[in-house]
């Protein structure tokens, strides 16, 4: 056999395998944009994911009285002197780049 032959049949040996590989199943194509099936890193077999809270624990309360606290100030921000002031310094800091 001449060294031609020889890569012809190498060639066609490789290709059948290839082809063959597969054992004749089917590929089905799942998008990387969609979520995949079946279970999930946190949502286990049930696919769902639910955390509960114990809202009687002080950490829960302390928690809920510092939003409350938050909440309140958000609200009453505009009378505070130095929200006024913090108010005035973005203004002089956009004419001042205004300026440039």
């Amino acid at each position: 056999m001449t060294s031609f032959n020889k890569t012809k049949l190498g060639f066609l040996v490789f290709t059948t395998c290839f082809l063959t590989a597969c054992g004749g199943e089917s590929l089905t194509y799942e998008s990387q944009n969609e979520i995949p099936s079946g279970p999930g890193l946190f949502s286990g077999a049930e696919g769902g994911y639910t955390k509960s809270i114990d809202l009687k624990s002080n950490d829960n309360q302390e928690s809920y009285q510092e939003f409350q606290a938050f909440n309140q100030w958000k609200a009453n921000k505009e009378k505070d002197p130095e929200f006024q002031e913090f108010l005035a310094w973005q203004k002089w800091k956009a004419l001042k780049k205004q300026n440039k």
